[in-house]
């Protein structure tokens, strides 16, 4: 077994840095006694083909794979049809446009029509976002991103609806639970998990993981497969705990996604046997090389691959996504803007500070953009006895920082809330608000149940895993929260609707509702950009969730 260090986010100091990853595969048969590898391309979570601010996107994903020797197996850990800013014209018909060129060949067998050629090594997964589109009448535009796509999909695990005649209501000729193919001269068998975050309608049930795993695992050794690898959409504590039960008869090596940032962790300690996941909008990706000793041990060194600004993008990806987002351009600013040119570089205002919203720091840390969309959420229920405000930070994507004397344009808005923002208010007690905190500081890892907020602070211990000391923030001063304490809070509407997940906060209810403006936060927005045209916005960490061990904020509203 060897040793590689895997070079995580400096945004992720707590997370796990060490990755290898060795096991005992079946004998190899056709080349006894020589040892043979393979490479392997890891993304997730790309919600945008062109990346963030310069950086990440599918041109460097394609000219990473394109420069790796040998036969090179690229994988897609889920999420990437939506949601996103130009998903909403498109129905992810962008993405998998692009996705068919990650090929890896070079740029003049492109150029001449390698399209429509099937990739043979590139399997995605199922995430929870391909499922935003959830009612049975949206099975035809699944359905035709999986027609237009020249790669395999993975849905182990997953249970269809049946039609009529009882056949799948979804089929591809690459849509199967799991999938062998030869790379470099290795058997290599590839199997899928997916969170049942989002159940559609054209799905009846997902699979306990473990034993979905099990059974694929199982069925691809018995097919000879020398290596197994499980690429997964899964929280990294599920991703762990399949590892963890499986034991030796677990997958050689889990690449994964659903959280968004750099990591990787090993699963039982000591074995060998990591998960490794990457940056979302391909910011990174995990590149792994799989070796096959003499007597047929796996091993699997990874390491993180930073796709900076200064990274090599493949001309002919870059190409293509350039005229999608000339397309959609064209598109969106007819539709809504009567065909003006450039509508969406159009300056709204200007924020005279910095402009917090990268992802990996808006879902673990009170933020300058996040305390700033509270308190306009705050301040619009506020006639009606508002006292607080809270907001999921997986609400907001924008995934960038903005310097101060940025300007704030018509499609930082539109990107930074791809989905309905709506804004409802409710009445609710004490207890029930601490229970709403308890949720936002479990797994504090990056996710987006996060909350942003306005009206209110308490004291995290990330060590403990608490959330304590919530006190409302009143003119006279802050003012503990007693169990029985009644409070009117404005919140996203999402987090009280029972058709969705709530992003785990099912303490709330739809009969707690006591006022439904015609508003959202997108509105809210506007209008505020709209009102310091001139003179710009200041958000501002304001110190309202004071957090043990770091130095932000700087200030603590409770000390």
């Amino acid at each position: 077994m060897s040793r590689v260090l895997f070079a995580l986010s400096a945004l992720a100091p707590t997370l796990t840095s060490l990755a290898c990853s060795g096991s005992k595969a079946p004998e190899p048969a056709a080349v006894a006694g020589v040892a043979r590898s393979f490479q392997v391309v890891h993304v997730n979570d790309t919600y945008r083909i062109e990346g963030v601010a310069g950086a990440g996107g599918m041109a460097r994903v394609r000219a990473l794979r394109a420069s790796l020797p040998g036969e090179v197996l690229l994988t897609h850990g889920g999420d990437f049809l939506g949601p996103s800013f130009l998903g909403r014209t498109f129905d992810g018909e962008q993405m998998v446009d692009v996705m068919n060129l990650l090929d890896g060949k070079d740029g003049s067998e492109a150029a001449e029509g390698a399209e429509g050629a099937e990739d043979r090594l590139m399997f995605v997964t199922f995430g929870n976002h391909e499922f935003d589109d959830d009612d049975m009448d949206d099975v035809p535009l699944l359905q035709a991103r999986m027609d237009e796509s020249e790669f395999g999909w993975l849905d182990n695990g997953i249970s269809w609806a049946q039609n009529d005649v009882g056949e799948s209501v979804l089929f591809h000729e690459r849509l199967s639970p799991t999938a062998l193919v030869t790379a470099n001269g290795v058997k290599v068998g590839v199997y899928s998990l997916t969170i049942d975050k989002s159940q559609p309608a054209y799905v009846t049930g997902f699979a306990e993981p473990v034993e979905a795993a099990r059974t694929a695992i199982e069925g691809l050794r018995s097919e000879g497969a020398e290596v197994v690898i499980g690429i997964t959409h899964l929280a990294m504590d599920d991703d762990l705990a399949v590892l963890e039960e499986l034991g030796e008869d677990g997958p050689d090596v889990v690449f994964g996604g659903h959280e968004h940032h750099a990591q990787s962790a090993e699963a039982p300690k000591g074995s060998g046997r990591f998960v490794h996941k990457g940056d979302a909008d391909a910011l990174s990706a995990v590149v792994a090389t799989v070796d096959i000793a003499a007597d047929g041990t796996v091993s699997v060194n990874a390491e993180l691959r930073r796709l900076d600004a200064d990274a090599p993008a493949d001309e002919v990806v870059q190409a293509r996504v350039d005229a999608w987002l000339d397309r959609h351009e064209v598109a969106y600013c007819r539709e809504y803007f009567d065909g003006e040119d450039g509508c969406l570089g159009k300056k709204l205002t200007t924020t005279n500070t910095m402009f917090e919203a990268e992802e990996l720091v808006i879902r673990r840390f009170e933020t300058s953009l996040g305390s700033y969309a509270a308190d306009l959420a705050l301040a619009h229920y506020a006639p009606q006895g508002a006292q607080v405000a809270f907001l999921n930070s997986g609400s907001m994507r924008l995934n960038q920082n903005l310097p101060a004397g940025s300007p704030v344009t018509q499609q930082l808005v539109e990107e930074l809330l791809p989905y309905p923002s709506g804004i409802v208010l409710l009445e609710l007690d004490g207890a029930t608000l601490q229970a709403v905190i308890d949720h936002a500081v479990e797994d504090w890892t990056g996710n987006g149940h996060w909350l942003q907020l306005a009206g209110m602070a308490w004291r995290h211990d990330p060590d403990k895993g608490k959330a304590t000391d919530l006190h409302l923030l009143t003119p006279e001063g802050p003012v503990k929260v007693k169990p029985d304490t009644v409070i009117k809070a404005a919140v996203m509407e999402y987090l009280v609707n029972t058709k969705y997940d709530q992003d785990g906060y099912t303490m709330l209810k739809p009969d707690m509702v006591i006022a439904e403006d015609d508003i959202d936060l997108k509105g809210l927005l506007r209008a505020d950009f709209a009102a310091n045209e001139a003179t710009g916005i200041s958000p501002a960490v304001r110190g309202r969730i004071c957090i043990e061990g770091y130095d932000r904020p700087e200030v603590c509203l409770l000390d």
